[in-house]
C-alpha cells in the first residue's frame, strides 16, 4: 500500500489528485521517461497484434473457403463417378440384352434353315 502511494505520488501510477513531488528528482524523471517509452512500445505491440490478428482471420477464412471448395469438388467427383458407373451398367445390360436377343433370333433362323 505504501509502495502504491509512493508510485502515485511520483506520477508512475495514475491518481485523481496526484501531485508530482520532487519534479527535479532525476530518478523520477528517468522513470517517467521509461514509462512513457513503455507505453509507446505497448501501443506499437498492440497495433502489430491487431494487424496480425486481422491477417490471421483473413488467412483462416481463406483456408475455410478452400476446404469447403475441396469438399464440394469431391462431392461433384463422386456424383460423376456414380453417373459413369450407372452408364457403364446400362451399356452392359444393353449389350447383354442385344446378345440374348441376337442368340434367340439366330437360333430360330438356324432351325428354320435346317427344317
Amino acid at each position: 500500500r505504501a509502495m502504491r502511494a509512493e508510485l502515485k505520488r511520483v506520477g508512475l501510477l495514475p491518481s485523481e489528485d496526484a501531485e508530482l513531488a520532487d519534479e527535479d528528482d532525476p530518478l523520477c524523471t528517468e522513470l517517467r521517461q521509461a514509462q512513457a517509452q513503455l507505453r509507446e512500445v505497448m501501443a506499437q505491440n498492440e497495433a502489430a497484434c491487431a494487424a496480425s490478428r486481422a491477417h490471421l482471420e483473413e488467412h483462416m477464412s481463406a483456408q475455410r473457403a478452400a476446404a469447403k471448395a475441396r469438399v464440394a469438388d469431391e462431392e461433384d467427383a463422386q456424383l460423376w463417378r456414380e453417373v459413369l458407373q450407372a452408364r457403364k451398367a446400362a451399356r452392359k445390360a444393353e449389350r447383354k440384352r442385344r446378345k440374348l436377343a441376337h442368340s434367340k433370333a439366330g437360333g430360330a433362323a438356324t432351325r428354320e434353315r435346317t427344317a
